[in-house]
């Protein structure tokens, strides 16, 4: 049986075709189901969804044709902000020298997030998101890119660390919590009642 080697490295431009990859694998799973789209109203279909055989849009009534939730535009465009942002960083990780996960994020203000005032510090960054392809899950891909990511903050002289996830996803929650020592903070999204920060001090 061959040894699996896993190696967190710096985004690179020839990483991004197999990153938006698994960017979309990830995120069209549940709770997230950010599959496809109606292509008139931008309304979210999950892959059951999708597979229906509906005429119109069950949101806006039009001929139903539906296109990618996530264009590659818009998620090469997510990680360009993440480098154009104060701390900025983005990285991956190759199993056995194949893409398996990336994670990427960057410093913020409290001003951005005014809801969490009471729980957040002034120097905090946010990981913005994190993923790992499916076939590349229970290898603790994920945990060596959260921790890899948190010691680059701290590096950067970042005491804190904010994330978003939804609490029904008990993977995600089993990473944050056990595998990286972040601590919920009872502050929910104001837009998605099920998607709860975590944080984790540096310092």
């Amino acid at each position: 049986m061959n040894a699996r080697t896993t190696r967190v490295r710096p985004f690179a431009e020839r990483d991004l075709a197999e990153l938006i990859k698994i960017y979309r694998a990830a995120f069209a799973e549940p709770p997230w189901d950010e599959f496809k789209k109606c292509s008139g109203c931008g309304a979210p279909y999950s892959r059951e969804e999708a597979g229906e055989p509906l005429q119109s849009c069950a949101y806006c009534d039009r001929e139903l044709s539906l296109t990618d939730f996530w264009s590659a535009r818009e998620i090469a465009g997510e990680i360009d902000h993440a480098r154009s942002q104060r701390g900025g960083i983005v990285i991956v990780a190759d199993v056995n020298g194949a893409l398996a996960g990336f994670t990427y994020g960057y410093g913020i203000k409290l001003e951005s997030f005014p809801f969490l005032g009471g729980v957040m510090n002034g120097n905090a960054a946010y990981m913005d998101d994190i993923a790992v392809g499916p076939d590349k899950r229970e290898m603790g891909v994920g945990t060596e890119l959260g921790a890899r990511f948190l010691e680059l903050m701290g590096e950067q002289g970042f005491g804190q660390v904010v994330v978003r996830t939804d609490e029904r996803n008990g993977a995600s929650m089993a990473l944050f919590e056990a595998a990286l020592g972040f601590s919920k903070t009872g502050v929910y999204d104001p837009k998605f009642p099920s998607r709860l920060y975590l944080k984790k001090d540096l310092r």
